[in-house]
């Protein structure tokens, strides 16, 4: 610091001082903390990919079953609009085209009434559960979106860390460099 000695011997006083001097130890820990963040991505990852997996087996089905709905709503309504099926609650048996009074049940009408008993009973069935699919899907979709958070986070505390690896790196190349000039400054 300051101007350059004129005198030898301010030159040797001031290299015998720097012969006194010492390389700190770099500031690190001894762990392997790269290696720890680096595992916690990879289950990050596939935590991530499985919840994916179950999202899209969740919206898959969903549709399977909006499809289903949307068919047997058709369906029931083509049957119901022209009126040929009426239920009669007095147990009477009617003809589903004349509506006249039968002696015996018709085993056919039977069979599509009882079917479009059940079909009403199954779309019941789907209607309620929807609400509980669509909260399920909602559920995985958050749990995603923290997954993704968390993702986000580890990859910034691998660059951290890899930035201090390099930081400490250049530390250990400037104070090999420094040792040696003050070897030089030995010899000399």
């Amino acid at each position: 610091a300051g101007d350059p000695p004129e005198e030898s011997d301010e030159v040797i006083e001031i290299l015998t001082g720097l012969l006194q001097w010492e390389p700190k130890p770099p500031a690190y820990s001894g762990a392997d903390p790269l290696g720890d963040l680096q595992n916690r991505r990879e289950q990050l990852r596939s935590q991530a990919w499985n919840t994916e997996r179950e999202i899209d087996a969740a919206k898959a089905f969903a549709l399977r079953q909006e499809g289903f709905s949307h068919e047997v709503v058709e369906q029931s309504v083509r049957l119901k609009s022209i009126g040929l099926y009426k239920k009669h609650d007095d147990g009477a048996h009617s003809c589903p085209l004349c509506n006249g009074e039968l002696d015996e049940t018709i085993p056919s009408a039977t069979a599509i009434l009882h079917s479009l008993a059940n079909i009403e009973k199954q779309m019941d069935t789907v209607a309620r559960q929807r609400p509980r699919l669509d909260a399920y899907i909602t559920e995985r979709e958050e749990h995603l979106s923290e997954t993704k958070q968390l993702l986000d986070e580890n990859r910034n505390a691998i660059e951290s860390v890899v930035a201090q690896q390099d930081a400490i790196r250049e530390q250990r190349d400037r104070q090999g460099s420094q040792s040696r000039i003050i070897g030089r400054i030995s010899l000399f």
